[in-house]
């Protein structure tokens, strides 16, 4: 058979995702959805919006500033939002240990809450505007991206972290793992 045309490979394509879909409903039905992985020797991981996440994924929030919201008020926020313990923070004086490039197509982390940053990140490469490039990058190649902002700079607050939950992939991620 050799080469297909890009034609002949679509429609090859979308008659195998139909199949699989198909299978996949079966396996799901009757209970056996882990078969159904292993036969393709998938990894158990969960997707929304067509990123994959580890069992485990967390938000990972960069930026936290002494002075600036506790780490006991966002655990409280968190727990509220029924994510307890499903985020990891990057403390502001932390940030220059933290390689950006580390959260390229990541599967720990869903989304990244981007509060008080340097204009110099480790991984990004000669950017003078790393948030813009993160946000260049959200769900393409980094997790989805945040900006916190309180008036015009970039800070974590009660309220923007609350909002930024309720709009985060990880709210998502989290009741498809309970199903």
């Amino acid at each position: 058979m050799g080469k297909l045309s890009i034609e002949e490979l679509n429609d090859f394509l979308e008659e195998l995702f139909d199949r699989l879909k198909q299978e996949a409903r079966l396996y799901n039905q009757q209970s056996e959805f882990d078969t159904f992985l292993e036969r393709y020797q998938f990894e158990k991981s969960y997707s929304t919006q067509g990123h994959l996440y580890s069992d485990n994924a967390k938000v990972l929030i960069l930026g936290v500033r002494n002075g600036g919201l506790k780490a006991k008020d966002i655990n409280g926020i968190f727990k509220k939002a029924k994510l307890k313990d499903r985020y990891e923070i990057v403390e502001y004086d932390d940030l220059t240990n933290f390689d950006i490039s580390t959260l390229e197509n990541s599967t720990q982390y869903t989304d990244v809450f981007i509060g008080a940053v340097s204009h110099k990140m480790r991984g990004i490469g000669d950017t003078d505007n790393p948030v813009q490039t993160l946000i260049d990058g959200s769900e393409a190649i980094y997790p989805k991206i945040h900006k916190l902002m309180a008036g015009s700079e970039l800070k974590i607050t009660k309220k923007n972290l609350t909002d930024a939950i309720a709009n985060s992939s990880m709210l998502i991620f989290n009741r498809l793992t309970a199903i």
